[in-house]
């Protein structure tokens, strides 16, 4: 782990960073890349950084996510280690928790999966023919 965004590699072997910045070729988007290691070094701790970021959500805002647990180890230790004890220490101090809310519905179907809503057309069929081209699978993910 700990490695910058640029050293990430997919099973394909291609650079992730080069993979997402070919989705915006694909979209037509013109976008301005810049290296953010050093300022997420620069916060500290990803447990520092989530406390910061979810305090917006207790007077600033609603947060639309899913915290993963279970079925997933790596998201699971990092929503018990990160994401609840940043919670925990923001309701100790500040009396409430930060206004977080389930981003789409529990027993969704797989027609209704939420992760096609994120991108737009071009860019989902282009994943679809990356996974194709590539011989990968999609990992079917039991979302809590």
């Amino acid at each position: 782990m700990k490695k910058k965004l640029s050293e990430c590699v997919l099973k394909t072997g291609e650079k992730l960073v080069d993979f997402h910045h070919n989705l915006f070729k694909v979209l037509g988007y013109w976008v301005d890349f810049l290296e953010n290691s050093k300022w997420f070094h620069d916060i500290g701790k990803a447990s520092d950084y989530y406390y910061y970021l979810l305090l917006h959500f207790v007077a600033y805002g609603v947060l639309f996510d899913v915290f993963q647990t279970e079925e997933d180890e790596t998201e699971d230790v990092f929503t018990n280690k990160v994401v609840l004890p940043a919670l925990e220490k923001i309701e100790q101090i500040f009396g409430v928790k930060p206004l977080v809310i389930r981003l789409y519905p529990k027993n969704q179907t797989d027609e209704e999966d939420f992760y096609w809503w994120c991108y737009p057309p071009a860019a989902n069929k282009r994943i679809i023919e990356y996974v194709k081209e590539n011989q990968l699978n999609f990992k079917k993910v039991e979302i809590l």
